[in-house]
């Protein structure tokens, strides 16, 4: 059964205040990580929430079962996971994945690096500036080029596929986040994976090229192919359209303890003796690859040079677009008094910068309706109130912002709420119940089974999009009941995300001037690593896969879907929440509270990991899993940590949880954590420290509450 934090447990650790109405119920919200309820069991279900006013106080997550039986063990894809019961320190370079299946021919030998695009028999290195073109009108002066002229294996793809490839050639360049593949004749020996090792060894390296000097960048190593595959992932986001390389030595062995030998056209390419047009226009690049890596071609078994697609450019020039427009209800709010607040629903004419799923501009293609509900204290109390955006989970809808409401006493501040694109009732369109509404947010036709990770990714950028429209109409409209009094204090807003919601949250509090606080429940970042790595989307990966491939085939597939999706990931904004602000986004950075649950299934450790070391989150104790990169704080409750001690934020991390203060522990996971006393007071006081004193507070809620550890 799902219960809600009761106030007295909070105020008996002399935490609640005035803004304790706002996130008391947070148990609740957290649970919208849930996105999508009616039930009371605590695994859940699939069902989706309705959006009446008399909610259910308890949800599931995510619309997905959160089976203890589905929990990554160390065998699973999920690389840095833990299981809810190690409570031990792990680092999240120390497993890789292994698949059963190897379709590469073995020959006998030394190990070779195969890399031969012009015979074009399949796709070995991905990626690779081969697939690109000369470009004068992209932004990086290239357009990516997968097809049949430049990769005969093209005209053997599955049909379903074909649509994948095209929204790839596209682009301008290639991932940031990505994975990039190397293949190999024989599986290979040991490689160095994570941090320090990826930065410290001389067998494998990824460079950034281009600037004033080469900047080596540390990742994480995975295996297919029983190791005859290594797929690389950088442990943080490259740097926008940008050269980068990665070049393996020959002191790379196989299992034979023999080194790798390079293919004959990468031998052509390192030693500037390539004929064919397609190479040649290469080679300079190689030429600079091995001078950064103080390399001679003789001493390299592998290499290929990537150019980096543009990112944040197309967002950025569409805040701008949204910054220069005004916004007016169409149907101006109607408030309905309820017992402890008013909930007021109104709609205004939004702008939807896609065409045909697809953004290609920064310009709106048409307009529509957009619903926004915001959510008011009782008239009698005055205001303006304090504002939190609060942005659903996947499968659900913007009532579920209702959870935030405590049951006894009235809410104290506002509360706006939209729905993302394909849910509630959006209207670009939403599915009629949990499935449809992620196959149509994902982007995949279930008669045809073709998945447009173009689409995807302007999903997540619209829902971004329409809540910078959202914020500039309230912004423009203080009023919202028609009194003639401002209602809404914008000095004061928060942003509350949870899964779904955390996830898109760093684009908008990087493209927006107005938020001072966030808390991001259960995110992560690099998007297609929650479908690869999770257990929960296991359907969605069995309804892509084309008949007759291997799990290695899919796997190998991931690094394209991601570099489209790039664009839209999260991971991609977070280095300008706290770190260089973009222009649109202004100085003002905000104070943020980002959580894991070591247990999550839906959004799998590795992604929250990618997320917070792309955001530069200081890492606060107690450390169940390591990320790697991140500063470290000794201690807590911690205060303006940041800016001169201005700003306070944190990543901590849940490996269990309890429903009532000091009660049994159980281990924490995607839902799991909603369901106890620790996260809501948490968050709770992260809010109210900085209403009340101006600088956020982050507390331990284990030592505040008593919560023994697990057994």
């Amino acid at each position: 059964m799902v219960r809600a934090l009761r106030p007295l447990s909070a105020a008996r650790c002399g935490l609640v205040g005035p803004f304790a109405a706002c996130i008391l119920a947070c148990v609740l919200v957290l649970l919208a990580s849930a996105c999508g309820s009616s039930g009371v069991d605590d695994r859940g279900d699939a069902d989706g929430l309705s959006t009446g006013a008399d909610q259910s106080t308890s949800i599931e997550g995510d619309g997905m079962d959160a089976r203890p039986d589905d929990t990554p063990s160390g065998n699973d894809s999920q690389s840095d996971a833990a299981t809810a019961d190690d409570v031990d320190a792990v680092s999240v370079d120390s497993q890789v994945e292994v698949d059963a299946t190897f379709d590469v021919d073995v020959v006998a030998g030394p190990p070779q690096f195969m890399y031969d695009p012009l015979a074009g028999e399949r796709l070995e290195t991905f990626p690779d500036d081969y697939y690109t073109v000369d470009d004068e009108t992209s932004l990086t002066g290239l357009r990516v080029k997968l097809d049949s002229s430049s990769a005969p294996w093209f005209a053997s793809l599955p049909t379903s596929l074909v649509p994948a490839f095209d929204d790839a050639n596209l682009l301008d360049g290639f991932g940031t986040t990505a994975g990039i593949i190397l293949r190999f004749t024989q599986p290979i020996g040991e490689v160095p994976s994570g941090d320090p090792a990826s930065l410290t060894n001389d067998v494998v390296m990824l460079f950034e090229l281009g600037g004033a000097a080469p900047r080596r960048i540390p990742f994480e190593v995975k295996r297919l192919d029983q190791g005859a595959t290594l797929v690389l992932l950088p442990m943080l986001p490259l740097r926008p359209k940008a050269r980068h390389g990665v070049v393996v030595t020959r002191a790379l062995l196989g299992l034979d303890q023999q080194p790798v030998e390079p293919s004959p056209v990468l031998t052509a390419l390192l030693t500037g003796t390539a004929s064919d047009p397609r190479l040649v226009r290469l080679q300079p690049r190689y030429s600079e690859l091995l001078a950064a890596a103080s390399l001679t071609p003789s001493q390299v078994s592998a290499a290929v040079v990537f150019t980096t697609q543009s990112i944040v450019d197309r967002s950025v020039a569409i805040a701008q677009d949204i910054k220069s427009r005004s916004f007016v209800w169409k149907d101006a709010p109607v408030c309905e008094e309820m017992t402890t607040y008013r909930r007021c629903e109104g709609r205004f004419l939004a702008g939807d910068y896609r065409n045909d799923g697809v953004i290609d501009g920064v310009s709106p293609h048409e307009t529509y309706l957009l619903p926004v509900t915001i959510y008011l204290p009782p008239k009698s109390d005055g205001g303006p109130w304090p504002v939190v955006f609060f942005a659903h989970g996947i499968t659900g809808d913007r009532h579920q912002a209702e959870l935030l409401i405590p049951k006894t006493g009235n809410l104290t501040t506002a509360m706006v709420s939209i729905d993302a694109v394909a849910h509630g009732d959006h209207p670009a369109g939403a599915g009629s119940d949990s499935f449809s509404i992620l196959a149509m947010f994902f982007e995949i036709d279930l008669a045809t089974r073709v998945f447009r990770p173009a689409k995807l990714r302007d999903n997540f950028r619209q829902s971004t999009y329409d809540k910078l429209q959202t914020l500039a109409l309230i912004g423009d409209n203080l009023d919202v009941d028609g009194d003639a009094k401002p209602d809404l204090d914008l000095t004061k807003l928060g942003y509350f995300g949870v899964s779904l919601g955390a996830i898109m949250g760093s684009e908008l509090l990087a493209l927006s001037d107005r938020f001072v606080a966030a808390v991001l429940s259960v995110g992560g970042g690099r998007i297609i690593s929650i479908i690869s790595d999770g257990t929960s989307f296991k359907l969605i990966t069995n309804l892509v896969t084309p008949p007759g491939w291997t799990a290695d085939d899919l796997k190998r597939s991931y690094p394209l879907a991601q570099t489209v999706v790039d664009p839209g990931d999260g991971a991609n904004y977070a280095p300008y929440v706290l770190g260089e602000r973009l222009a649109v986004g202004g100085n003002l950075k905000p104070n943020v509270l980002c959580i894991m649950a070591l247990g999550d299934s839906v959004v799998p450790n590795v992604a929250t990991s990618m997320l917070v070391r792309a955001m530069g989150l200081p890492l606060l104790p107690t450390v169940f899993l390591d990320p790697g990169l991140l500063p470290t704080v000794d201690s807590l409750p911690l205060s303006g940590n940041l800016e001169e001690g201005t700003l306070t934020a944190g990543f901590f991390q849940y490996d269990r949880y309890s429903t009532i203060p000091g009660g049994e522990p159980k281990p924490a996971g995607h839902q799991e954590i909603h369901l106890g006393v620790e996260f809501p007071l948490q968050s709770l006081h992260f809010f109210e420290s900085l209403l009340e004193t101006g600088t956020a507070e982050i507390i331990d809620p284990y030592s505040v509450l008593g919560t023994p550890p697990l057994p």
